[in-house]
């Protein structure tokens, strides 16, 4: 009998509202090339990072929120694209990142952060892990963007730079827009299993 290795992931999002949860999605994502390239050359120790930061957009073919549009927390790249889908393998980052946190308005390069970093992973099995990230009422929304749609999200590496808004991504996924508020936090678990 010969066995295959196989590497699928899960995502959950729980929606809080005010500490009280509104609502739980389930959904499954890929590991695109840069990610696969990635875990080729951890598994044969050709690489020392690990998976340790999380991303969020407004980008991906299922926005369908017309506030989007505006791009108001994103300058690249421009109004318009809803083309990334999580299906698609060559995906190399979020189409249309948002900052997780910033330190200016307008957005300036360099002094905002475009990832999170998530939580140690937990391993709920032998063969899988949990990465968590929470996106705080806070995070996300700032100044006079108050509802921003988010609808991707993606994985990457200790060796991004939280700082720049361009990092390729090792995982993707794409969703129905959640309305994240300054009353809207996102606990986001994401499960890899081999």
């Amino acid at each position: 009998m010969i066995s295959q290795l196989q590497i699928k992931t899960n995502i959950e999002i729980l929606v809080r509202e005010r500490g009280k949860l509104i609502e739980r999605r389930e959904t499954q994502n890929i590991f695109v090339d840069v990610g696969r390239a990635w875990l080729a050359q951890y598994i044969g120790g050709e690489v020392t990072t690990y998976i340790n930061q999380m991303g969020v957009g407004i980008g991906g073919d299922r926005q369908n929120n017309a506030f989007a549009d505006q791009a108001p927390l994103t300058v690249y790249p421009t109004v318009g694209a809803r083309s990334q889908t999580d299906s698609d393998v060559s995906v190399v980052a979020l189409e249309r990142p948002v900052c997780v946190s910033s330190a200016s308005h307008p957005i300036s390069p360099g002094q905002d952060t475009w990832l999170k970093l998530m939580a140690p992973p937990d391993h709920p099995t032998p063969n899988r892990s949990r990465f968590t990230a929470i996106f705080a009422e806070q995070e996300v929304n700032f100044w006079q963007f108050s509802v921003v749609p988010v609808s991707e999200i993606g994985l990457f590496t200790s060796e991004k730079d939280p700082y720049v808004r361009t990092n390729q991504l090792v995982a993707y996924d794409t969703f129905e827009p959640i309305s994240k508020t300054t009353a809207i936090a996102l606990e986001v678990r994401w499960t890899i299993i081999i």
